[in-house]
């Protein structure tokens, strides 16, 4: 009898000590689990182009300035990320330029965009032309880069399947942003100032919404493509 139940007190111990090795252990999981997907997460570097003094083009109408509109927009595309649990880090996150001077304020993007690891770049632009009949998104990419241009089209497919008068050609684009980049790189130019029919839908809120998601969702599509 009394080496049964010193039998049982070890058979006891013995299934709890097996299960306090298993909590530990899931938890040390989870803990690493964590700790690799966090580190495997994409960053996304954001540029909204302009600021400050340097508002860009403006609206023919409503004088809306480009700067405004590229950072409302940046800021769609960095919330669109976060709920992925993306990296994102925004170039510009205020009104405010970089720097007073714009050639210094370039020279300061294009430090940040060298020694930022990302693993995509976006730079965010607002069109003006002297034909106030052009309009449409359109989408640029790092020249002489086929992992650009590939990501340039994924984004415009998805633009111009879901986004009214979007152009399909996709272009390399020689700017110093994109030129500055170690990763795959695009510019999108959401739509003309210089049309009134953009410029008053590059204002609504709606839409600002729906382009940046065709840009959020191309970008996803490229990254797992490029797994």
């Amino acid at each position: 009898m009394i080496y049964a139940i010193k039998l049982k007190k070890s058979v006891v111990i013995i299934v709890f000590a097996i299960i306090l090795y298993l909590i530990f252990a899931n938890i040390n999981y989870i803990k690493t689990n964590r700790a690799s997907s966090s580190f495997a997460a994409p960053l996304i570097l954001i540029d909204a182009g302009h600021g400050g003094i340097d508002g860009g083009a403006v609206g023919t109408k409503t004088k809306v300035k480009e700067s405004d509109l590229n950072l409302a927009y940046a800021l769609t595309l960095k919330e669109l990320f976060l709920s992925l649990n993306y990296k994102v880090k925004l170039i510009r996150e205020t009104e405010y330029a970089l720097k007073k001077d714009k050639y210094e304020d370039m020279l300061e993007r294009k430090r940040i965009i060298e020694n930022t690891n990302a693993d995509i770049f976006i730079s965010i632009h607002m069109n003006k032309f002297s034909l106030p009949s052009s309009r449409g998104a359109q989408v640029f990419y790092k020249q002489n880069d086929s992992l650009s241009q590939t990501f340039a089209e994924n984004v415009r497919d998805l633009l111009v399947k879901n986004i009214n008068n979007s152009r399909e050609l996709v272009l390399g684009g020689d700017y110093l942003v994109l030129n500055s980049s170690n990763c795959p790189s695009i510019l999108v130019e959401c739509g003309f100032l210089s049309n009134p029919d953009d410029e008053m839908l590059l204002q609504n809120k709606e839409f600002r919404e729906k382009l940046c998601y065709q840009i959020f969702c191309g970008t996803i599509k490229f990254l797992n493509q490029s797994k």
